[in-house]
């Protein structure tokens, strides 16, 4: 029986969204989540809570997406806030930028 992948939302009927907070580890593996939901697009926000560097765990993140998805159809966004310093305005900003440039037709 085939079962959706769990996820945090979608956007726009075809982008999958997760976001993740936990250590290194646990984020590489949470992104088969990703990869496995049926959406063709996928968006990763990283919140830096519990990553010893999230710069490094963005970019081996990214670089798992690339050996499964075309550059085209992922992205991978890393929060200035998070739980205990929340940046709401800059990360929603951050957030809607990324994704207008991502989805606008070229």
């Amino acid at each position: 029986m085939r079962r959706p992948a769990r996820i945090d939302g979608t956007l726009d009927q075809n982008v999958a969204v997760e976001l993740e907070s936990r250590v290194s580890k646990q984020v590489r593996g949470a992104v088969l989540d990703l990869l496995c939901h049926s959406y063709p697009k996928k968006l990763w926000v990283l919140l830096p809570v519990h990553m010893s560097d999230v710069e490094v765990t963005a970019r081996q993140c990214e670089f798992i997406f690339s050996k499964f998805l075309d550059g085209a159809v992922y992205r991978v966004v890393v929060l200035a806030g998070c739980g205990s310093k929340p940046c709401f305005e800059a990360d929603a900003a951050l957030i809607q930028t990324e994704v207008e440039k991502w989805l606008s037709p070229h």
